[in-house]
């Protein structure tokens, strides 16, 4: 009887403990949904969505800053940015708020506001040296926003690494 009542104490805890990941793992904001022909929705404004370092060194790091803006009336949601290689991160910066973490490959359940007529930066940095080659390359910063005419976005860096 001892065993049976340890064994489902141990069970009970077990399932507690993976809740209690479940929970604190399900931190993203609910994201808005807008119509695309709402004039409420957040519109994402980008000048240019393709840069070119020309060409560098393995040794190089290379660093853009790429501008967004909410031109839209409600915030502009900025969610599950990633990269296309563990050579290049991706950082969302905006005013009055704290830097993003780093993010490369993978999911993360980050997301972060731009309020109406704010001005974003997405950095991007490119470091050959973690994934060495040699030659023209190109590498693509994806991410979601809630503005409904452009929910999924890449961002592509080039450069000739010699």
């Amino acid at each position: 009887m001892k065993t049976i009542l340890t064994l489902a104490g141990g069970i009970i805890i077990l399932g507690l403990i993976i809740l209690g990941f479940a929970v604190m793992g399900n931190n993203k904001k609910q994201v808005a949904g807008y119509k695309s022909d709402d004039p409420n929705a957040p519109k994402l404004e980008i000048a240019e969505k393709r840069f070119d370092f020309g060409k560098i060194t393995l040794q190089d790091i290379a660093k853009h800053e790429f501008k967004l803006k909410n031109t839209g009336k409600n915030p502009l949601v900025i969610y599950d940015i990633m990269t296309s290689c563990h050579c290049t991160s991706a950082k969302l910066k905006v005013p009055g708020q704290a830097d993003s973490p780093e993010f490369t490959m993978g999911m993360s359940d980050w997301n972060e506001e731009i309020p109406p007529e704010i001005e974003g930066i997405i950095e991007v940095v490119y470091t050959p040296a973690t994934m060495p080659v040699s030659g023209k390359i190109s590498r693509v910063v994806t991410f979601n926003t809630n503005d409904p005419n452009n929910q999924h976005l890449q961002l592509e860096i080039i450069a000739e690494v010699e």
